[in-house]
Order: C-alpha cells, then sequence, then structure tokens
C-alpha cells in the first residue's frame, strides 16, 4: 500500500464526479445547454448561487454549510474573493529527478478563449478537455518517490501514455519559486483501454493514494470512508452526485458548480479556477457520453438476461440510462458509514449507471467486489468468503442472488454488454 503522506488528495477532489443527468437519448447528440445559462454561470453570482442552493439534498451537513458559507455569499471570506489561479504546467513524460528542473517554455497556462469567456459551448468545452490533462489539481508531497523509476510508478498505480505521459502528473510552480509535481483529473479518470489506448473518464483501479487500489476518502483525513474511484463515462445519465446522492445534478451548471467548489476547498479556499476551467470541465464530461451506443444484444443468453434484468434490476436501474434516485440504507444493506456520514450523509446510497459496468473495475460504493461475477455469487455473503477486497462476508446488495445458476449467468451475459 503507498504511504498516505506521498500523495495528498483533496476531500471529493478525486472521486467527485459520479453524475449529471441530461435531455438527450443515450447514443443521441449531446444537447448544449442555453448559452445564455452559461454566460449566467460566467458572469452572475445570484445565479450560480441559486444553482449551489437547489443541488444540495441536506442543506445542515459538513459539505453544504461550507460551501453555503463561502460560495457566493457576498459575505467577507467569499471563495469569490481568492485570486484566480491558472499557473503554467507541463506534462511530466520522464523518470527520475529531472521533474524538479526549472519549468521551461513547454510550460503553459491553460488557454481561456475570448469565445469561451462569452459562453461558447464548443470553445469551453475544448478547454474542458484540456484542463482534464493539464490543470494542476493536487500536490504530490513526495515525487522523488512516486516517479523514481517505472516500478515505483507501477506500484502506485500511474498509467503510461506516449501522448499523455505518466499518469496524468503535470509540473507547476509552487509559492517559493520551486517546481512541483501534481495530480490532474485524468490521473484518477482514465485507464489504458483496449489495444493500450487510453480510457477517458473510466476509473483507474490501480491507483492507490494510500487508501487501496481504485479507493479515495472524500470525507475523512483518516481514510475511514473510502470510496471507489467514479466511472466518468456514463456522467451525464445519473442524477445524483457522490456515492451518499448529496448533490442534486439537475443540469450541466449544477454539476460545474460542484466541479468549483470541489477545486476550490482542493485548494484550502485560497485560490480558485477561472470559471470558464470549471465549466468547460462539465461539459466535457458530458461530452463522454456522446457516442454511447444502445446496449447490442446478440445471442439468446443475453436475450433472457435481459428479461431477467427487466423483473430483478430495472426498478433501480431503469433503462435507457440505467439509473435512478438514490435508494435508503436499509434497501440496499451494504456498509453503511458512508451514507451516515457527518459531512456528506443522507441516509441513501446512490444509483450508478450500469453503462461500462463490465469495464468500471471493482463495484460497490466501497470497491469491495472485484467484478460483476463476484457480485453475483451467492457464496459473496458467506464468511469464509475470500473472493472480495478483504477476506469474509460481502453483504448488501443482493439483488439477484437467489437465481439459479443459469439465470444468473444469463444475466451475467446482459450486463456485460452494456
Amino acid at each position: 500500500m503507498a504511504d498516505r503522506a506521498v500523495v495528498r488528495v483533496a476531500l471529493g477532489l478525486v472521486a467527485m464526479l459520479a453524475g449529471a443527468c441530461g435531455s438527450s437519448s443515450i447514443g443521441g447528440p449531446i444537447e448544449s445547454p442555453p448559452k445564455a445559462a452559461l454566460e449566467r454561470y460566467l458572469r452572475e453570482p445570484s445565479f450560480r448561487r441559486a444553482a449551489l442552493v437547489d443541488s444540495l439534498v441536506v442543506k445542515d451537513n459538513g459539505y453544504a454549510t461550507l460551501r453555503l458559507a463561502h460560495y457566493d455569499s457576498g459575505a467577507p471570506g467569499d471563495w469569490s474573493l481568492a485570486p484566480e489561479w491558472n499557473p503554467p504546467a507541463a506534462t511530466v513524460a520522464t523518470f527520475g529527478s529531472s521533474w524538479s528542473r526549472p519549468l521551461a517554455a513547454e510550460a503553459r497556462p491553460l488557454s481561456v478563449s475570448p469565445a469561451a469567456s462569452e459562453g461558447d459551448a464548443d470553445a469551453l468545452r475544448a478547454l474542458g478537455e484540456a484542463a482534464f490533462f493539464r490543470y494542476p489539481l493536487q500536490l504530490v508531497d513526495a515525487p522523488d518517490e512516486v516517479l523514481a523509476t517505472d516500478e515505483s510508478a507501477n506500484r502506485f498505480g500511474l498509467w503510461r501514455d506516449d501522448v499523455r505521459g505518466i499518469g496524468g502528473l503535470v509540473r507547476a510552480p509552487l509559492g517559493d519559486g520551486s517546481t512541483g509535481v501534481f495530480l490532474s483529473c485524468a490521473s484518477c479518470h482514465a485507464q489504458p483501454g483496449e489495444e493500450g489506448r487510453l480510457s477517458i473518464g473510466r476509473p483507474n483501479a490501480q491507483l492507490d493514494l494510500g487508501f487501496g487500489h481504485g479507493l479515495v476518502d472524500v470525507t475523512t483525513a483518516e481514510g475511514t470512508e473510502p470510496v471507489r474511484i467514479a466511472d466518468l463515462r456514463p456522467v451525464r445519465f445519473v442524477t445524483h452526485l457522490h456515492a451518499d446522492g448529496n448533490v442534486l445534478q439537475r443540469d450541466v451548471i449544477s454539476l460545474a458548480v460542484r466541479i468549483e467548489t470541489l477545486m476550490i476547498t482542493g485548494r484550502n479556499g485560497l485560490l480558485r479556477p477561472p470559471r470558464e476551467v470549471a465549466l468547460g470541465l462539465a461539459l466535457y464530461l458530458w461530452s463522454l457520453a456522446a457516442d454511447v451506443p444502445a446496449p447490442r444484444i446478440t445471442s439468446d443468453a443475453e436475450r433472457r438476461g435481459e428479461a431477467i434484468f427487466a423483473v430483478d434490476c430495472a426498478s433501480c436501474h431503469t433503462p435507457p440510462a440505467f439509473t435512478g434516485p438514490p435508494v435508503s440504507l436499509a434497501t440496499i444493506g451494504t456498509d453503511p458509514r458512508v451514507g451516515l456520514s457527518h459531512d456528506r450523509g443522507t441516509g441513501n446510497y446512490r444509483v450508478p449507471s450500469l453503462r461500462f459496468v463490465s469495464s468500471r473495475g471493482p463495484l460497490l460504493h466501497d470497491a469491495s467486489l472485484p467484478s460483476l461475477a463476484a457480485l453475483l455469487d451467492p457464496g459473496r455473503i458467506d464468511p469464509a468468503f475470500t473472493g472480495g477486497r478483504a477476506p469474509g462476508a460481502v453483504v448488501g446488495h443482493e439483488f439477484g442472488l437467489e437465481l439459479d445458476v443459469a439465470a444468473r449467468a444469463d444475466l451475467l451475459s446482459y450486463l456485460r454488454r452494456l
């Protein structure tokens, strides 16, 4: 396991974005929101404030009270008064101590075009894509250890890509004039896929920031409430953010507010990103679902599985988005700690979209099961079970375990098509 002191992670920053709802159908084009709404987000504090308030499912937990006190509140200490931070940054592409050399010409701030500042959706989306890979989010405390060799990078679960470099890491200046290494969004939300190509939005199930592979703690510094890194590919299909459904996603504006506030809290409220960057990231994340086709059912087993799904699963994971509103902790039956969190708890867990579920990596909010096959294995509720993240029973979300062997195999065939 990685030393938790090696990588400093903002609470919720790398596990953030578990959803946003969209109006277009799966496989159809992404419908850009009205330009007027994008312009208002960029220019009107009262508009952003209303979007925040409307998105908070619980108004009196730690997450909500912090934001209500500081986000476009008009009060002293408001985050809007913090300096805007858009530093020059360069991709980390080599191992060894070269990360510490002075920043050179290749390091540059994100380019915020006049079109993006005027609310042009295409310009904002392009800016969001650049920010996903190049905006420095969280400082790596011991880059010499992380970047010493290819082996050390493997130990921390950092991917390699010929174009994007090592693990989404970027070099950027620190306040004392030296150079630091930072995580970007891509560090947690990208992973090599087919033929080695980088799969954007796919959770990095190998990343170990001190909480276990594919896990971050979005609430505590001690790591007592770990959750799995979210799959951002179906982000626009889901109605709520966070494992406990703490934030309602009405539209791309509420998603942008979520992104902006987590980037600010990741800098301890002392710096804020350009608002064009937060809005661009929201639009870019929506675009990840632009080409998601409807499930292509080709075999008799998949057709039987589809029929079983309609009876046993679709009331929560409703097609075509394969998601739905949050479900109570009592109904879902998994470890309730995150759902009861003082900072974020709602008494519920959100319902993730099942699109891409077979390539997502560990499942359930705490990544306690490694695969769909393990999720549907009736043996997992036995205390002698050894197929989970830790030895012992994995209880909760026991839907489908009562099916016979053939029916579970058919259901598994269908789920793998999603």
